[in-house]
């Protein structure tokens, strides 16, 4: 087996030890290596690329910034010889790309934002790649594969390649961040990519290359080719392979699947190489044709009972168990799609009025839940999410979902695991209702559960595909614009939940609808959420509610500062099985979809003094005194200035409070001569009143550091980075 030479110009030999290198050892510093006699001095990719030459490992080179072979064959183009590499390097500079199995090595290509630590991966030598993930490099042989492993973990191997440092893909450096010798590669890593999967069978005499499984495959191909098109020697052997199998599943004919993919997968390949590779796939994959074409209503939940039909009089078997009994039993710990807030596996709801940012926390839910990443303070369950959207276009869905990636630190790729659905854009056939819930009169307790097309043929299918036999989330948003229901009826309401959506969740273990719900007016006034019967929400197990913080006159707390603009937000967990009911202060600040869980910065003490003064300078201007102590409504005190302001009244108290300690303002008390005022007092200028030209927040804090930093202290606040330490105040 080759080793990888030093391609970073440290002196490292990566791989070295026990795995002795091809061609004598390698250069101790490949970055200035003699292949290169008096010619000029070579770039960093073309010295890394005759390093790998002088230690016998094959090279080629990719597109600058990019993955895409710059040569006619790709992979197959490989070579130790430094006069070809010279060559390609001189038409310009390239990435660098081995095929791993040809130095005796595999890749284990890890797309994730954080380490599987759950999986047995022994120390390697590892690149950091440029979407933040890894390759481990492990010595042994292994066929390119796409998630068999697991969710997000490929490999690389025979007829395929891989990137190599210091190659560069979109501006971000390949990186190696253990140069250890390589380990063998583990044994159940071999075997689960050899172990053969259980073959499905298609029902008797199923119909192929129906209109929706046309429509799903090209849906599928569509999925697939987000990953980037099908490149010789970047397993696109196996990808199209995978692929041909996959429309098989999905019941296309082989006919119709080497069309489709000559029309909409690869049109650059060869089209009888694709009529042999889906040839392949029809005589050697397992799966009879049609295993998973989609379904119709009846076959999904079973025809309507007929009239008059007897009723099902088989024996009841005994149910249940005695009290003592359960004492015994060990029974399962709730497992949390979101700790404390949403059980997995089961429904929840989560009302907001209109503005607070409903859609924004549930795609931020999928986003840090696929990401690893704690949520709003509490961790969740990995998993993929299927998103139905009512009110929002894919334009919109795309900046969502970037700016929440950019806000969490969350890598992009992440994204491959959310299926988004915008029914504004999408023209549904029949529309985009997923379920009609109805009675036959308003107090009748008979309710008929009707699924439409687009859910029964398009939505389960995508949620079977996504869950992979995992968990898997499914938002709505919002619930009235795919759900038909008369919320006012109870025994609909509850249908919902109990007809609707936990038979779906019993079918499908770890399948999670988030549904997002318009409440009505009187409901967020008196705090329920919920608009109309309560019959959904007390059937549903987890109940939130997302609403804005209001001052004392009944209006949304809006606080703008430097720029900023902050709404403050409450999200109350009212009912979540075996959770504590709780309420907890958020914030949506300036742009960003992300709620967090602190305020802006700058919106301090400091800011709300800048802002007290101003106010304050526009009453002297008028003649009118602001008192500290004024309760009365004829008087301008804390609670006008804190109306004025939109901020809570302790917080314009503390301002004034600090304002008087550091010498800008003194309150004096007023002056009485019998019952008649003389003097009404207040807010006078202090000692150091109109020393600055302008009360800044950066002169406030300063002030406040430089003659009573107890005020700082007391808030716990940090010193912000426009604050020196050494400073000189004019006085």
């Amino acid at each position: 087996m080759a080793g990888i030479p030093d391609t970073t110009g440290t002196g490292n030999n990566f791989f070295a030890g026990s795995h002795p290198a091809v061609g004598g050892g390698f250069p101790p510093n490949s970055a200035n290596p003699s292949a290169t006699g008096t010619a000029p001095e070579p770039t960093p990719l073309h010295a890394a690329a005759l390093a790998y030459a002088a230690a016998g490992i094959p090279t080629f080179p990719c597109l600058k910034d990019g993955k895409q072979p710059a040569t006619a064959h790709g992979f197959k183009d490989a070579t130790t010889d430094p006069a070809q590499i010279d060559r390609w390097w001189q038409a310009g500079d390239f990435n660098l790309a081995v095929e791993p199995e040809r130095a005796g090595w595999c890749v284990i290509d890890i797309d994730r934002p954080e380490f599987p630590t759950d999986l047995d991966l022994p120390p390697t030598y590892t690149v950091r790649t440029p979407r933040g993930g890894w390759h481990l490099y492990y010595a042994g042989s292994l066929p390119p594969s796409a998630g068999k492993i697991a969710p997000g973990i490929d490999t690389r191997g025979v007829g395929s390649y891989v990137l190599v440092p210091p190659s560069v893909v979109n501006g971000h450096e390949y990186t190696v961040v253990d140069g250890m010798g390589t380990a063998p590669v583990p044994a159940w890593i071999v075997e689960r990519m050899s172990a053969p999967t259980a073959a499905r069978e298609a029902p008797e005499g199923v119909e192929l290359d129906t209109p929706f499984a046309i429509e799903t495959a090209l849906a599928e191909i569509k999925r697939r080719l987000a990953a980037g098109l099908p490149i010789e020697g970047d397993a696109s052997d196996n990808r199209t392979y995978q692929l041909a199998c996959r429309l098989k599943d999905y019941g296309i004919s082989q006919h119709k699947s080497v069309e489709m993919l000559g029309q909409h997968w690869a049109p650059h390949f060869d089209q009888d190489w694709l009529a042999a590779k889906v040839g392949s796939a029809y005589r050697n994959g397992q799966n009879e044709p049609g295993c998973d074409r989609p379904l119709t209503d009846a076959e999904a939940f079973g025809p309507p009972p007929a009239a008059g039909a007897p009723a099902d009089e088989s024996p009841m078997m005994p149910l249940g168990h005695r009290g003592s009994a359960l004492r015994r039993m060990e029974h399962p710990p709730i497992r949390w799609a979101w700790r404390n807030r949403v059980e997995l596996g089961r429904p929840m709801i989560a009302p907001g009025d209109k503005g607070t940012g409903k859609t924004t926390l549930a795609v931020g839910a999928a986003v840090a839940s696929l990401g690893g990443v704690p949520y709003l303070g509490e961790p969740m369950e990995r998993m993929p999410w299927l998103i139905l959207l009512g009110e929002d276009t894919y334009r919109r869905a795309d900046d969502m979902l970037a700016a929440l990636c950019r806000d969490m630190g969350v890598s992009e790729s992440v994204l491959d695991d959310i299926h988004v659905i915008s029914a504004v854009d999408e023209a549904i056939p029949g529309g985009p209702t997923l379920c009609k819930i109805s009675t036959k009169g308003a107090n009748s307790a008979e309710v008929a559960v009707e699924q439409s097309r687009f859910m029964v043929e398009r939505v389960i299918p995508l949620l079977d595909e996504l869950r992979s036999g995992g968990p898997v989330g499914f938002i709505i948003d919002p619930l009235d614009k795919f759900v038909e229901f008369d919320r006012n009826n109870t025994y609909v309401a509850r249908a919902v939940n109990d007809r609707w959506l936990e038979p779906l969740c019993r079918g499908r273990p770890g399948l999670t609808p988030w549904l997002n719900d318009h409440p009505s007016k009187a409901g967020m006034k008196d705090g329920f959420g919920y608009g109309g019967a309560p019959g959904l929400v007390n059937a549903i197990p987890s109940f939130l509610v997302l609403r804005k913080k209001l001052d004392a006159k009944g209006k949304p707390i809006v606080e703008e500062c430097m720029g900023i603009r902050q709404v403050s937000l409450e999200l109350e967990v009212m009912r979540v099985k075996e959770a504590p009911e709780v309420k907890i202060d958020l914030y949506r600040i300036g742009n960003s979809p992300l709620l967090s869980l602190r305020p802006a910065e700058g919106l301090t003490l400091a800011a709300t003094m800048a802002r007290v003064i101003e106010l304050v300078e526009q009453y002297r201007v008028k003649g009118q005194r602001v008192r500290c102590d004024a309760k009365s409504a004829s008087t301008h005190g804390p609670s006008k200035l804190a109306e004025d302001l939109q901020v809570d009244e302790r917080s314009v108290r503390d301002a004034m409070s600090a304002l008087c300690a550091v010498g800008i303002y003194e309150h004096r008390n007023a002056a009485t001569n019998g019952k008649a005022p003389r003097d009404p007092g207040g807010l006078m200028p202090g000692e150091i009143y109109g020393t600055a030209s302008e009360w800044t927040v950066q002169n406030l804090y300063k002030v406040m550091q430089y003659r009573k930093p107890a005020l700082l202290s007391q808030g716990n606040e940090q010193t912000p980075p426009w604050v020196q330490v050494d400073i000189t105040m004019p006085w």
